[in-house]
């Protein structure tokens, strides 16, 4: 039992899993007291007749959008890792990316308005997801660094904050603070999502 639960603490990351899991609850509430609202309001302005047609095309636009929004998360998240950009959070990467997905996936799955043993499942899968992606980019940024940190290349683009630099054995793609011109020797000081970051050798 201590296995599992130190696998889970160091694999499972419960800074996604408990706010996703009241996000869907909060905005599958909401969602659902509007959806009631928007049929109430519907038959008191026009006749009951049309009641069915109109939950009908309801339920294919709020599913359509909850399937669109629930891709969007895994798709966005992947992005963010890879680049270390988070649209919204500034230097705040990781917590940013972690942020984001939570909130799309939350209201992708509250518009889908499933069954809660299904949302449950659900959330689980988008948990799944997010741990691998972000344990791959993990890994790739401890491969990166013991590999190319503190060492010294020389750029053969313009480096006007992303360009190419060669390392000697492999030419890579890097980033830097600022303008580095062709052929400067730079040396690599950290590692972003699947980037090197570098700045210009003072032995220059």
């Amino acid at each position: 039992m201590k296995k599992v639960v130190t696998y889970v603490k160091d694999h499972i990351p419960l800074r996604q899993v408990i706010p996703l899991i009241l996000l869907t609850i909060m905005f599958r509430l909401a969602i659902g007291g509007l959806y009631a609202f928007s049929v109430k309001t519907y038959m008191n302005v026009y006749s009951s007749d049309n009641q069915s047609a109109y939950v009908s095309g309801l339920n294919i636009v709020l599913t359509g959008f909850g399937v669109f929004m629930c891709l969007y998360s895994i798709i966005i998240y992947i992005v963010e890792r890879r680049h270390h950009l988070p649209f919204w959070y500034g230097k705040c990467q990781s917590a940013g990316s972690n942020a984001n997905a939570v909130f799309e996936a939350a209201i992708g799955m509250s518009l889908l308005r499933l069954s809660p043993a299904v949302t449950a499942a659900l959330a689980m899968l988008f948990i799944i997801i997010f741990t691998v992606v972000s344990n791959i980019t993990a890994r790739n940024r401890e491969d990166l660094s013991e590999k190319y940190i503190g060492h010294v290349g020389r750029t053969i683009t313009d480096l006007k904050l992303t360009g190419k630099v060669d390392f000697g054995d492999e030419v890579l793609h890097a980033i830097s603070r600022e303008v580095i011109p062709i052929d400067t020797k730079v040396k690599a000081i950290d590692i972003e999502g699947y980037n090197i970051v570098v700045e210009a050798f003072a032995n220059e």
